[in-house]
């Protein structure tokens, strides 16, 4: 419930930080849900529905594109009659599917400026793209319509699982960075569980990762993969399914195309 993984809902409440805003708002929709029955289906007001969302993301320019077909140029309201199509609303939490979710922008057809801003005429699309990310981050978005009366639907089209964007393979080993480095109680990344990530990135498309103790010790092998992915995250579980010491680490990068090593701090 709420967003949270089987494993961490059968530790208990206090693995379930948003349990009760879960509660709450299944029993709104329950509410909403009998309100709806007893006036049998009467509506008094409809707003435009939310648009088929499609999340795209832009590692190159350290982005992520949502676009969207015009739900404006054929909404007409069926209660009155009128095509009061007022504007788009895009949406985006940081921390999950249920949010809490912030506005980045209103996006209004009838205003030339957002027009020829977002509006591809050649696609036939609402496009938006958000460059107020950060990368190895996860994000939710959502974009809902709202008419002339202040209706707006509801965020039916958010992404289920985060989007993250990633940087593309790179040629070489020569740039192999890890991040956070110090690793500082948490990694920072406002996704829930992704707590204990620690991330290498401008990898080559294949290579293997080695993480050593300062005595030496191999106690992590992972193996990169990916033409579309220079990126490789670890969950801080080495092979032995444990949590490292808090101390100083090395890490290996071997592939075809070069090598590359470094430190690794851990501080908890």
């Amino acid at each position: 419930m709420a967003g949270i993984s089987l494993r961490d809902a059968l530790k208990g409440l206090d693995a379930q930080p948003m349990l009760e805003d879960g509660e709450e708002m299944l029993q709104e929709t329950i509410f909403a849900a009998q309100k709806l029955l007893a006036a049998s289906y009467a509506m008094k007001k409809l707003p435009p529905p939310s648009p088929a969302l499609q999340i795209i993301p832009v590692p190159e320019n350290q982005s992520i594109t949502l676009n969207w077909d015009p739900v404006d140029q054929s909404w007409v309201d069926p209660l009155t009659g009128s095509g009061d199509f007022l504007e788009y609303r895009v949406y985006r939490s940081s921390l999950a599917f249920i949010g809490p979710y912030d506005l980045l922008k209103a996006i209004r057809p009838g205003r030339a400026t957002d027009v020829t801003r977002y509006f591809d005429t050649m696609k036939n699309k609402w496009i938006f793209e958000d460059n107020t990310i950060s990368l190895g981050a996860g994000y939710f978005y959502a974009v809902t319509a709202v008419d002339a009366e202040g209706n707006e639907s509801a965020l039916t089209n958010r992404n289920f699982m985060p989007v993250y964007a990633i940087r593309s393979p790179a040629a070489d080993a020569l740039s192999v960075t890890v991040f956070p480095n110090p690793f500082r109680i948490t990694s920072g990344f406002p996704v829930s569980g992704a707590e204990n990530s620690i991330v290498w990135t401008n990898l080559p498309a294949e290579c293997t990762i080695r993480v050593y103790t300062s005595n030496g010790e191999l106690i992590k092998t992972m193996v990169h993969n990916s033409p579309f992915s220079g990126e490789e995250t670890w969950d801080q579980l080495t092979d032995a399914r444990q949590r490292p010491a808090p101390g100083i680490y090395f890490w290996t990068v071997e592939s075809p195309v070069g090598h590359a090593k470094g430190t690794l701090l851990i501080i908890k």
